[in-house]
């Protein structure tokens, strides 16, 4: 089956993926611009780690890849539903927790999680 886009949807795409690359640009600029004061955040051993994991990783992930999308979502007036976004399962899928998990996929995830915190604290220590 051919789709074929009408010369107003193809300008209203184009618009929109220029929205989305001027924000993910923007928002790489301001960390970049923000860079020495991140890396003080990041190493401030004062602060809990989650909470800086969560400011620095979060922040970067979001403003590069879902804060241009919302805006154009909020521009056009798009409901997220209209992806197939929905709130079914919400609160398992925000802790990462499949329902149908067993003990050997909580092992997996912990032993992952384990050998990555290893190898940064390796990097940590070296880097001083």
């Amino acid at each position: 089956m051919e789709t074929t886009l009408t010369k107003n949807r193809k300008k209203q795409l184009s618009q929109d993926l220029w929205i989305i690359f001027i924000v993910s640009f923007v928002v790489l600029a301001i960390f970049m611009f923000l860079n020495n004061k991140m890396k003080n955040f990041a190493y401030d051993s004062s602060i809990n780690i989650v909470f800086r994991v969560l400011v620095i990783g979060v922040g970067a992930q979001f403003g590069l890849a879902g804060l241009g999308i919302t805006i154009v979502c909020i521009l056009r007036k798009e409901k997220f539903q209209s992806f197939g976004l929905n709130t079914k399962n919400l609160l398992p899928a925000l802790f990462l927790v499949d329902t149908t998990w067993r003990a050997q996929d909580f092992a997996g995830v912990a032993f992952v999680g384990f050998v990555c915190t290893a190898f940064a604290h390796s990097l940590y220590v070296t880097a001083q």
